[in-house]
């Protein structure tokens, strides 16, 4: 990628949502390249002050990923909600996304329905007026390529998942498809975070 990075930048809640935003960053890693993808505790190097690349990847992004699991709202610190927490960097990221009115698409995980508004903390309330997808528990593969191959629709993506390897067809013609997904590396035991005031 060139120095306007630009991709995807994935934003998640790791006690609430990590695993399905693993299973994300592996797709969409296979399918645009892993320096178009960014997702903290992987694309951060050692030594790295986090901070300064994490906000110029998400400033400089084509389109910002927020992954709500079930205790996206819920997951509490300090006697309140870590959402509510103006200093929370799931808050921060998407108020920075909404500030810079990037392309957001909320990535709803098993049956967590879409907040309402008035369950959010004001700076968030407009982040359900963005069209969202879900991930069913059920059959996550299959809506994790659908979402993928959408993705690679979008003008300002074509050009990334074209240099990539070939694209994944499930999803989009109604038939399925048996798709290897390294789920083994991604168990609770196996994933190590590095940054624990994601929350």
């Amino acid at each position: 990628m060139g120095s306007d990075v630009g991709g995807i930048f994935i934003n998640y809640r790791t006690a609430d949502s990590a695993f399905g935003a693993v299973m994300l960053d592996q797709k969409l890693v296979e399918r645009f390249g892993e320096s178009a993808v960014f997702r903290d505790n992987r694309s951060l190097s050692l030594g790295n002050k986090f901070e300064p690349v994490l906000w110029k990847r998400l400033r400089s992004s084509d389109i910002v990923i927020v992954v709500i699991g079930p205790h996206w709202l819920s997951e509490a610190t300090r006697g309140g909600r870590r959402i509510d927490d103006p200093e929370d960097f799931v808050h921060r990221e998407i108020v920075e996304a909404l500030r810079l009115d990037l392309d957001i698409v909320p990535v709803l995980i098993g049956d967590t329905p879409l907040p309402k508004p008035e369950h959010l903390p004001p700076a968030l309330r407009s982040l359900p007026g963005y069209q969202y997808v879900s991930i069913r528990a059920r059959d996550p593969e299959s809506d994790i390529d659908r979402l993928v191959n959408q993705l690679a629709g979008l003008p300002a993506l074509a050009a990334l998942a074209s240099h990539s390897a070939s694209p994944q067809p499930a999803g989009v013609d109604g038939n399925q498809h048996s798709v290897h997904t390294h789920v083994d590396t991604v168990h609770g035991e196996n994933i190590v975070f590095g940054f624990q005031n994601r929350g």
